[in-house]
């Protein structure tokens, strides 16, 4: 893969589970390139892993080609003021 997207869902009761994943993120990320699940630097072109994560230690993994998926954090896109 070319990129790893850590997400969790839309919703009030995920703001805890957002703080879990954004310190897992960095680990995760090191330990995929380790594997060479993921390229050594971030690539636009290759495939996208997401890992979605409905509870700490509850997750599904998934990927998406990178023509193919949203470019907004977490596909949404936000209003900024």
């Amino acid at each position: 893969g070319g990129e790893l997207r850590v997400e969790v869902p839309d919703t009030n009761e995920s703001k805890e589970l957002m703080k879990f994943c954004r310190k897992l993120t960095v680990p995760l990320r090191a330990a995929m390139r380790e594997q060479k699940v993921l390229m050594a630097r971030e690539n636009p072109t290759r495939p996208v892993v997401h890992v979605f994560f409905i509870a700490p230690g509850c997750c599904y993994v998934g990927y998406s080609y990178s023509n193919n998926n949203s470019p907004f954090y977490m596909g949404i896109p936000r209003l900024r003021f």
